[in-house]
C-alpha cells in the first residue's frame, strides 16, 4: 500500500515530503518516550542531570533516534519504491571495511584541530537575539553531554554504547547517506554537492556552533564513502567505530586508565606535525580507497 507512490514526484517534493515525515514522526515518537519515562519516574520529582534523569533522558533519545531518522528512512524508501535506495542485506568486502575504518582512525589528529580552532567561532554581534540563543543551546548541550557521558561502571558504558554509538550510526547513515545524499544527487547531478550539502546538514544537526567544521568532514568521508562503494554497511561501520572509540577513550580517562591528552591528541602545538601527518595519510587513504573500488 502507498509503495512508490511518490516515485514521479519532483526531487523537491520528496525532500519536503521526508522533512513533514521527520517532523511528524520524530514529534510522535519522542512525546511515546515521554509517556514511557512518566509511565517509570516520578517525572515532577526528576532532575535531569541526576542518574534517573539522564536514564529518562537517555530512553527519550532512543525513541528520538527512531522517530527522527529510522522511521522517515524506511517510510520515504518505501513511499519511492525503491528498496535500492539503501540495501540492507548487502555484505560488505572485508578490504573496504578495513580501509575506511582505518580513515576514520588516522583523520583523528585532523578531527580535534578543527574542534579545537572550532572553539573560536563567534557568532556577529548583528544576529542579536539569535546569537544569545544559539550559545545558551550550546552551553545547554554541552552540560547534558557531559552528564550524559558520565559512566562510572562497565553497564552505563554498554548503555551509552547503544544510545550514543549504535543507533545514531544506523539512523543517522539511513538518513543522511541513504535518502538525502541519494536525493540531493538526483536533484542536480553532483556527487559532490549531494554530499557536502548532506554532511553539513549533518553537521548543523548535532547544534554546536564549535564542531560544525570537524563534523561536517566525518559526513563528507562518510559521504565519499557511500557513493564510492555503494554499500550502507560501510558509513554505518566507521560512524559506529567513530562513537565507539570517543566512548572507549572517554571511559578510561574518566577511570584514570589513560591520559585526559588523549581525548586532544593532534590538537596542541607541539603536536601539530601529527595534523599534517593525519592530513596526508586520510588524503592518500582516501585516494587508495577509491582506486581500490575502481579496480574491483
Amino acid at each position: 500500500m502507498l509503495r512508490g507512490s511518490i516515485a514521479k514526484k519532483s526531487i523537491v517534493f520528496q525532500l519536503f515530503l521526508l522533512l513533514l515525515t521527520i517532523v511528524i514522526s520524530s514529534f510522535l515518537c519522542v512525546s511515546l518516550g515521554v509517556y514511557v519515562v512518566q509511565l517509570n519516574f516520578h517525572i515532577d520529582e526528576l532532575n535531569q542531570f541526576s542518574p534517573e534523569g539522564i536514564q529518562a533522558l537517555k530512553l527519550i533519545q532512543i525513541f528520538s533516534a527512531i522517530g527522527v531518522f529510522i522511521i522517515p528512512s524506511f517510510l520515504i524508501r518505501h513511499l519511492l519504491g525503491e528498496e535500492t535506495l539503501f540495501v540492507l542485506n548487502q555484505k560488505p568486502a572485508f578490504k573496504e571495511v578495513l580501509l575506511s575504518i582505518s580513515l576514520i582512525v588516522i583523520a583523528v589528529p585532523l578531527i580535534n584541530i578543527l574542534i579545537f580552532l572550532g572553539e573560536f567561532i563567534v557568532l556577529p554581534d548583528f544576529f542579536g537575539a539569535l546569537k544569545e540563543f544559539f550559545l545558551r543551546l550550546q552551553d545547554q548541550i554541552q552540560e547534558q553531554m557531559q552528564a550524559f557521558l558520565l559512566m562510572s561502571n562497565l553497564k552505563m558504558l554498554l548503555a551509552n554504547l547503544v544510545v550514543v554509538a549504535f543507533l545514531p550510526a544506523i539512523g543517522e547513515e539511513l538518513l543522511f547517506r541513504g535518502v538525502i545524499q541519494k536525493l540531493l544527487y538526483r536533484l542536480k547531478k553532483s556527487a559532490h554537492f549531494a554530499i557536502w550539502v548532506s554532511a553539513f546538514l549533518f553537521a548543523i544537526l548535532h547544534q554546536q556552533i564549535h564542531t560544525i567544521l570537524p563534523i561536517m568532514l566525518i559526513g563528507g568521508m562518510l559521504g565519499y564513502l557511500y557513493y564510492w562503494t555503494n554499500n550502507i554497511w560501510i558509513p554505518i561501520l566507521v560512524h559506529f567505530t567513530n562513537n565507539t572509540l570517543s566512548l572507549i577513550i572517554e571511559y578510561f580517562v574518566q577511570h584514570n586508565k589513560i591520559n585526559e591528552e588523549v581525548l586532544n591528541f593532534g590538537a596542541t602545538p607541539i603536536q601539530i606535525h601529527w595534523v599534517f601527518i593525519s592530513l596526508i595519510g586520510t588524503t592518500g587513504l582516501m585516494y587508495l580507497i577509491k582506486r581500490t573500488i575502481n579496480l574491483n
